[in-house]
């Protein structure tokens, strides 16, 4: 029953009683009038008018009881028909007020000016009031709007709209602010009129919680995904990419915005097109598939990956696609290969380490028992004062080149490392001969007496040797190189020398090698002569040259005159290898001379078994008339031993002297006893050592540079500084009065051809 019905049908309830008596009295006079009239007409007789009138009274009764009769049970139908559809809609609206009190929203309903007509009790309990306190009153006060402003658009989007909806802020009965939704509508009649506004109230605080922790949620596996080491990739079960995060782009070279939405097989490097393969192929397989790939990426670099793939499900278990976590270990890999190569080899030199040095060298043993083997161990002498003076870089930097020099000489042959600190270890497996260690040695000791250039640095280092050999030495490499360093600490005794465990190997090889070889040297010319200039280091000019030895042997390359010249004044080869030596000297000064070039000076270095022979003046002598040498041309150059014998070695230098050759000590200061003889003898110059030129840097070295300079001046002797190998040594000799430098600071040993070449630039 709509409203209209049911105000029309109480109204018509409410006009019965009086349209009833209205027309029960218009019947009534009706009858009364006209019957009255109509008996008066038709009727004379006044007994029948009587009997009529009472007759006509009961007909009145009987016909207005049956008409009201029938009349009032058509109303009292009507009625019984409202009042059941009235009880109908009772029903109805209690049903309706339950349930709209029931809802878990609130509800409103106002007028059309927006004055509060109903409310339900969940709305009541929101805005926490009671239904007094909100009936009659206006729906923005209730709902505590912020501001006029607020109101008013709220007012112009319902007019304009029809609806309005947005959140509220209210306080509760604590006084704390409750998020709320608010949706107003209006209601218009059949005719469009605004009739009344009807309102829905929502808590949404529970949601805005849930709504801020799935925020916070989102923001936090956002910025885990952003942030994540991992790279992670995921696409659709087309293989569609729909993510892609920071770490994926940073590895692969490919930005997200060129990724997203991308098909898996347009995109990317080869990771991808795996990813391609896993969806065709794995979804009934296992849920992780992982494998490292190799993969260029878009930015053209190498990289080593470990991926992770995976199904993705939906709530209901289906696959919805793949995604692919992996990490980059390049680095990783580049450390471990770093880590590897530091557990077998040296970072400075990059030789083998000790413990895979031991390692290979124990193998030798192991699968060639019956060989000979040989194991040396080399360490530079002063090495530590060297770091003192110049650095631990400069250190590190002198370790690399005799590194380098130690490769370069043993090369395939054998095995080289880096021991500790500033020793080195060489093993050479399957010694033929002793010959070919013994050259090894050679070799190695000619290169280390050469100048090193480290930087603007040059220094003259040198390398002593410990030699140990399987099988005499031991039957074990740990013993094997036990014997070398026991080899080691005896050839450090004497500096830039070799020993062998086995001393009688040492004479062995010193015999064996050199007593044949070098005899045979000497009569095949393989002997040569190379000449170190002699510099006034005032003028730059040449004061004359020394004639030094120079063994190239056919096989072993050239060999070193402090391995040589020894073993050829123990074995007597010495006097054969002087006579030589100065008659090519000789040839030499004469080649000069006719080819215009002259030089103020030549010298021959004399040893004291050569010296000490008794026809020697006459054989130098001899030797200097046949070619023609004038006098102060020809000089010899004698060690401080000679000198120390005055009684029988005086007469000769005398001798020497007044034929017009001069004399000259060399290696002046490695002894002492010649000191007090200095006035008595016939010297022309002295040479100072290389050892104490070398040890300028330190206070002991300049004392006795010093010394040595005070003492040649007292006894009127020409000094010379033998080993200038750098400016400051150089400017040092001459801020103490020293003329004559001789070292690789000017020259090195040049053969005869290349001084000519020198001298001639200088003339």
């Amino acid at each position: 029953m709509t409203i209209d019905r049911y105000n029309q049908e109480l109204s018509q309830l409410k006009q019965f009683p009086t349209k009833f008596l209205v027309l029960y009295l218009l019947i009534g006079l009706l009858w009364i009038t006209m019957s009255d009239r109509l008996v008066e007409i038709l009727v004379q007789d006044l007994s029948a008018i009587s009997f009529i009138q009472s007759l006509k009274g009961w007909f009145y009764v009987f016909m207005t009881g049956v008409f009201f009769y029938y009349y009032l049970m058509k109303e009292t139908r009507k009625n019984v028909d409202f009042y059941k559809e009235l009880q109908r809609n009772e029903e109805e609206i209690s049903l309706t007020n339950e349930a709209f009190n029931n809802l878990n929203q609130g509800l409103l309903i106002t007028d059309h000016i927006g004055y509060i007509l109903k409310t339900n009790k969940q709305f009541l309990d929101m805005v926490g009031q009671s239904s007094e306190e909100v009936i009659d009153e206006r729906y923005e006060r209730v709902l505590q709007f912020q501001s006029n402003e607020s109101y008013r658009k709220m007012r112009r989007t319902l007019e304009e709209d029809g609806h309005w909806e947005s959140e509220v802020l209210m306080m509760d009965k604590k006084g704390e602010k409750i998020p709320r939704h608010f949706t107003l509508h209006q209601v218009v009649d059949e005719q469009g009129k605004l009739t009344n506004y009807f309102g829905f109230l929502v808590d949404i605080k529970e949601r805005k919680k849930k709504d801020q922790m799935l925020h916070i949620t989102k923001t936090q596996l956002q910025a885990i995904l952003e942030h994540s080491p991992l790279g992670l990739i995921a696409c659709d079960t087309k293989g569609k990419i729909n993510v892609w995060n920071g770490q994926a782009e940073e590895i692969l070279g490919i930005s997200g915005e060129e990724a997203l939405h991308q098909s898996v097989l347009d995109v990317g490097p080869q990771i991808l097109h795996g990813a391609s393969s896993y969806l065709k192929k794995s979804y009934n397989e296992a849920e992780v598939f992982k494998q490292n790939r190799e993969v260029i990426n878009a930015s053209g670099e190498q990289k080593y990956l470990q991926l992770a793939y995976s199904n993705l499900y939906d709530s209901d278990g289906d696959t919805i696609g793949l995604q692919v976590m992996f990490s980059d270990y390049t680095n990783e890999r580049e450390f471990r290969k770093e880590l590897d190569y530091l557990e077998h080899f040296d970072f400075i030199t990059g030789l083998y380490n000790f413990n895979t040095f031991n390692g290979e060298a124990a193998n030798y043993i192991n699968r060639l028992p019956d060989s000979k083997h040989a194991f040396m161990i080399l360490d530079i002498d002063r090495f530590h004062s060297i770091n003192q003076q110049y650095g631990t870089d400069f250190g590190d930097q002198l370790i690399l080149s005799i590194a380098k020099t130690i490769k370069n000489k043993v090369r395939s042959r054998g095995l080289v490392a880096r021991l500790k600190g500033d020793e080195f270890g060489i093993f050479i497996p399957r010694v033929d001969n002793d010959s070919e260690l013994k050259a090894i040695i050679s070799n190695l000791q000619e290169e280390f007496r050469q100048p090193t250039n480290i930087g603007e640095e040059v220094i003259h280092p040198t390398i002593s040797f410990g030699i140990s050999v399987y099988p005499n030495d031991g039957m074990r490499f740990e013993e094997i190189y036990q014997k070398g360093n026991a080899a080691l600490k005896n050839a450090k005794k004497l500096r830039d020398s070799y020993s062998f465990y086995d001393s009688s190997m040492n004479e062995h090889m010193e015999t064996y090698f050199y007593e044949n070889e070098l005899h045979r040297a000497i009569l095949n010319n393989e002997i040569e002569l190379y000449y170190q200039p002699k510099i006034d280091m005032d003028t730059g000019s040449i004061q004359g040259v020394e004639a030094l030895s120079r063994w190239f042997h056919p096989e072993q390359g050239m060999i070193s005159p402090g391995v040589f010249i020894p073993i050829a004044e123990e074995t007597g080869l010495i006097f054969s290898m002087t006579d030589y030596v100065i008659k090519k000297a000789c040839e030499d000064y004469v080649s000069w001379k006719k080819a215009g070039i002259n030089i103020p000076s030549f010298s021959v270095n004399i040893s004291a078994k050569q010296f000490a022979k008794r026809e020697f003046v006459t054989e130098v002598l001899d030797i200097i008339d046949a070619y023609q040498i004038p006098k102060g041309v020809f000089e010899i150059e004698i060690t401080e031993s000679i000198t120390m014998d005055i009684e029988n070695n005086l007469g000769k230098l005398n001798q020497l002297r007044e034929a017009g050759i001069k004399i000259s000590i060399d290696d002046f200061g490695t002894g002492y006893s010649s000191l007090k003889y200095m006035r008595d003898l016939p010297v022309d110059f002295v040479k100072i050592d290389r050892s104490f030129i070398n040890m300028i840097g330190f206070n002991e070295g300049k004392n006795m540079v010093d010394f040595i300079v005070d003492l040649a001046k007292l006894c009127e002797v020409e000094i010379i500084g033998e080993g200038v190998e750098t400016q400051a040594q150089m400017n040092y000799l001459r801020s103490i009065g020293c003329r004559i430098g001789q070292g690789f600071y000017f020259s090195k040993p040049i053969p005869a051809k290349e001084i000519e070449q020198l001298l001639y630039v200088v003339k």
